[in-house]
């Protein structure tokens, strides 16, 4: 698919970031010399892509680098995902088939590579969701700190990437849970469940709530109980299956062999972490490049490598698992 002329959403933030760790756009914060969005713009515009748009501050934006002119900016308050496709859809008058590629601006080592796989890959669906195996990620265990969702068929994080039809979706059935969930009372979550059951059905709620349960314990550090409970998860393609009654659309996910864009700035530590290791990094992120082209040529070689490369005194099973051939 050539996404070179579809309209191109860098989500750059806006003030303070909403969990209070930093003063600013996180996609403004300089790592190694240069901020994530001005990178991710130069990416694009390298390769000669076109409808190019920053969602954020201006006053912002101009103030911490020059952007080219050719690139749009378009100020929304801060929201969640769903809110800002809405948003998007008013604003731009997206409408049936008409699609938008998403992009997270605070990846600072998304690349070429990564965005060409995930446009090349990306199936026909209303909504399409960048995600990583968890195997993939073990190549940078030591630089991310995000918990996978679980499912019976492999684990998986969501990278940076998104590709939607903003005018095919409905996200009104869920919008409560994620509202309530920036709230401290926990009461909230009965009235907005009830909601969410009468929109979804017992089988769409049964099959999230299979999936959130791993998550959580997961995030808690109670990795035995994390695989217990991932025993009893739906697979992949059975979140695909309630996807309409979820989003009011299809729903499809590529899944990257390219770790790096789920390396984001999510936490207080990851700039300083990032800041002080990128050297590290971009070179393992070259590493896995030639690795990526080594596994189609002698997986055995491949594997070896990666263990080499990811440095586990005792290397995990999943390693032996890469979905990269």
């Amino acid at each position: 698919m050539d996404v070179k002329e579809i309209p191109k959403i860098i989500l750059a933030g806006h003030g303070p970031d909403s969990r209070g760790i930093t003063d600013r756009s996180k996609c403004l914060i300089p790592v190694h010399g240069q901020c994530s969005l001005e990178r991710t713009l130069a990416m694009l515009l390298d390769e000669g892509h076109n409808n190019i748009y920053a969602v954020g501050d201006r006053k912002e934006i101009t103030a911490a680098f020059s952007i080219p002119s050719s690139v749009g900016i378009v100020h929304i308050p801060y929201s969640n995902l769903l809110q800002k496709l809405k948003f998007l859809q008013g604003f731009f008058g997206f409408t049936g088939d008409a699609r938008v590629l998403v992009m997270n601006g605070d990846a600072p080592f998304m690349n070429r590579e990564s965005f060409q796989y995930f446009a090349d890959h990306a199936p026909d669906a209303d909504l399409v969701v960048e995600c990583i195996a968890h195997e993939s990620l073990m190549l940078f265990s030591q630089y991310h700190n995000q918990n996978p969702m679980h499912f019976r068929d492999g684990r998986l994080r969501v990278g940076s990437l998104f590709l939607a039809r903003p005018g095919m979706l409905d996200f009104s059935c869920i919008e409560d849970i994620f509202e309530v969930r920036k709230q401290d009372d926990a009461n909230n979550w009965i009235p907005a469940l009830k909601r969410a059951h009468s929109y979804l059905g017992i089988a769409p709620m049964f099959s999230l709530a299979r999936m959130y349960l791993p998550h959580v314990f997961y995030g808690s550090g109670r990795r035995t109980a994390a695989r217990v409970f991932s025993t009893f998860s739906p697979r992949s393609n059975l979140t695909i299956k309630h996807a309409p009654k979820i989003i009011g659309g299809s729903f499809g996910f590529v899944r990257s062999v390219y770790a790096e864009d789920a390396l984001d700035l999510d936490y207080d530590h990851d700039h300083s972490l990032y800041e002080e290791k990128y050297d590290e990094i971009a070179q393992l992120v070259a590493a896995e490049h030639g690795l990526l082209q080594l596994l189609q040529e002698d997986s055995r070689t491949g594997r070896h490598l990666i263990r080499k490369i990811a440095k586990h005194a005792s290397p995990p099973p999943e390693l032996e698992r890469l979905p990269l051939r």
